[in-house]
């Protein structure tokens, strides 16, 4: 297996962690619709979740395409979400699926940045 492999199968868990393993199993279901954070103001939440997302996509954003790699951040988060919900750990969120994305979206586009920034250098 490959290092960036193992680094995300270890991100992945980090996240599974982070959002499901280190919370306790509750007894009340607690959703939230889309955009509820930005109509409450919870400005650090927000960036909490895209900056969870973000190595996720810097890691894998010049293995695939771009599509497939925000098509995996959205089902991780959406997984993640629906085990929050039927286990009762914490907010079942639509804007936590929103900003994971967003996050994925963020790494790779870094990834794909960085990726082309010798190649410019190189041609001057």
């Amino acid at each position: 297996m490959g290092k960036r492999k193992v680094l995300v199968a270890l991100y992945v868990l980090i996240i599974l962690w982070i959002t499901l393993f280190s919370r306790e199993v509750g007894a009340e279901r607690l959703t939230r619709g889309l955009f509820w954070e930005i109509e409450m103001g919870y400005w650090i939440d927000i960036r909490l979740n895209i900056l969870l997302f973000l190595p996720l996509g810097f890691l894998l954003g010049t293995v695939t395409d771009n599509w497939r790699i925000v098509l995996f951040g959205f089902i991780l988060s959406v997984f993640i979400e629906f085990l929050q919900y039927i286990f009762a750990m914490g907010w079942c969120q639509a804007d936590d699926v929103l900003n994971n994305t967003i996050g994925t979206v963020v790494g790779v586009g870094i990834a794909r940045l960085i990726s082309t920034l010798p190649k410019k250098w190189k041609a001057r």
